[in-house]
């Protein structure tokens, strides 16, 4: 009996470590976002039909949303 007492608190403080793992890499997550601006020239926006949201990025690299089925 004291054996599994000893399982079930030990899978509990497991969980709760994890927890805390969680929180606290989510605090970094934002404090690092947030130190960071984009720069206004990272990218430019190029129009085209069918591919939403699209930049150049470098003169080799591209970035967009899902394409539709018109892109």
């Amino acid at each position: 009996m004291a054996l599994i007492v000893k399982i079930i608190h030990c899978h509990n403080l497991s969980r709760l470590a994890f927890l805390i793992f969680c929180l606290q890499l989510s605090v970094l997550a934002t404090e690092n976002s947030s130190n960071t601006a984009r720069p206004q020239t990272w990218a430019t926006p190029l129009i085209v039909t069918g591919v939403p949201n699209l930049h150049q990025i470098s003169a080799t690299l591209y970035r967009s949303a899902q394409p539709t089925a018109e892109g």
